[in-house]
């Protein structure tokens, strides 16, 4: 099941780009509950720092709306999405312009 082989560990966090934290972390998870998907202590329930519901449906309707203002539509949807094409945002825009036209127009 496992190759029990060392590794260098510095070697190995260069490799995998991880910090000491996250390696340590990943070791006691090893540990713990052996090969498994890591799964976070929020599961199933909602962050306390997250929005409520109704903001993020703002927010989407807020970006669909200017979308429909601003947008530069895809000629033809790509063959992996016959449904609709993408839509795409001018590169002049940013997101502190966005920001600028939501809280200050």
């Amino acid at each position: 099941m496992f190759d029990h082989r060392s590794v260098c560990q510095t070697a190995f966090m260069l490799f995998h780009d991880l910090s000491i934290r996250v390696l340590k972390a990943l070791q006691h998870q090893l540990k713990e509950y052996g090969p498994t998907p890591h799964t976070h202590k929020l599961k199933g329930r909602t962050a306390q720092n997250a929005f409520p519901p109704e903001v993020t449906t703002d927010v989407v309707q807020f970006l669909k709306n200017y979308a429909e203002k601003y947008d530069l539509p895809q000629p033809a949807a790509p063959r992996a999405r016959p449904t609709a094409s993408p839509i795409y945002l001018p590169c002049i825009t940013t997101k502190q312009g966005v920001h600028y036209k939501i809280y200050m127009d």
